[in-house]
């Protein structure tokens, strides 16, 4: 693909598509009431029909191979045999035409040589370069925490799979002259500071996005807004906004898995992020789009 530029303020779009086929239609209604020019995706099928005019996909929608998460290839099943994965999605990233992006193509890491881009769970993430005017440009990565399970307890996690991935994607943060990256997506992180060894575990992740200069940039609760109702998190200070409802269900229990991190140089450029005001949005997926505009 050729390079774009930018000469305009571009808003940036994350979202968890909870694996539905609808998301697609939904995602072009939202994309169009907020300008957005890139779309970062988590839990996407591979679209079955053509995307609306103006719009291209990486992975490629005809690759259908790419749209799954393969590694671990199997799961342990309840009677103790091993099945072969379900995870039948992937991340994403979404762009206009007249925005043109260059794909980065991780390769699995087994298959890798020294040196090159690799991935531990291909279909984790998704990069691309987006051309900036200048000869600048802008990286996003649409990150997605995988679930582990322990075999004893059944408790699930995520920490550990994020971990691989900023492993996988340290060749990404720290190359020279890289001043703007975008990482936004669904951590699947839950308890944030709540007191507990998980809690505790979880904020490694954020620690260390921020180790490569990648701060958490929101969404944030706007100031005046009443404090996310049943929030795990104790600070008294708490700014969370409830970007996810377990099966969508308006009854459960309000987190915040979802996250926008960005650059100091990137951040400095920052002039709105926040989650998306419909109230019917767990109607379309479990998860609440997030927003980020930056001035570029």
């Amino acid at each position: 693909m050729s390079w774009g530029t930018i000469e305009r303020v571009l808003t940036v779009m994350s979202w968890n598509m909870n694996q539905r086929e609808s998301a697609w239609d939904r995602l072009e209604e939202v994309a169009t009431r907020n300008d957005v020019s890139v779309a970062l995706l988590q839990e996407a099928r591979r679209p079955e029909r053509s995307l609306p005019a103006g719009w291209n996909v990486h992975p490629p929608a005809d690759d259908g191979a790419r749209w799954r998460i393969a590694v671990p290839r199997h799961y342990q099943a309840a009677d103790g045999s091993l099945r072969e994965t379900r995870r039948r999605f992937a991340s994403a990233v979404v762009g206009r035409d007249d925005l043109s992006f260059t794909p980065r193509e991780p390769i699995e890491l087994h298959q890798a040589a020294e040196g090159t881009f690799a991935a531990s769970h291909p279909g984790q993430f998704a990069v691309a370069d987006i051309g900036l005017n200048g000869g600048r440009r802008l990286t996003v990565v649409s990150l997605y925490g995988i679930w582990d399970r322990m075999l004893d307890s059944g408790d699930m996690y995520a920490e550990a799979t994020l971990h691989r991935a900023i492993s996988d994607l340290t060749m990404v943060f720290q190359e020279r002259g890289n001043e703007h990256v975008l990482v936004a997506g669904d951590l699947n992180i839950y308890s944030y500071a709540d007191g507990t060894v998980w809690g505790d575990r979880y904020l490694t992740v954020f620690s260390r996005l921020a180790a490569y200069g990648l701060e958490a940039v929101g969404p944030f609760r706007p100031d005046g807004e009443p404090r996310l109702d049943r929030c795990p998190c104790p600070d008294v200070e708490c700014r969370h906004v409830n970007t996810f409802l377990y099966r969508s269900d308006r009854g459960s229990r309000p987190h915040q898995l979802d996250y926008v991190f960005a650059t100091p140089a990137l951040r400095d450029r920052l002039t709105a992020c926040w989650a998306d005001p419909d109230p019917d949005w767990p109607t379309h997926s479990d998860h609440r789009p997030v927003l980020a505009s930056f001035d570029l």
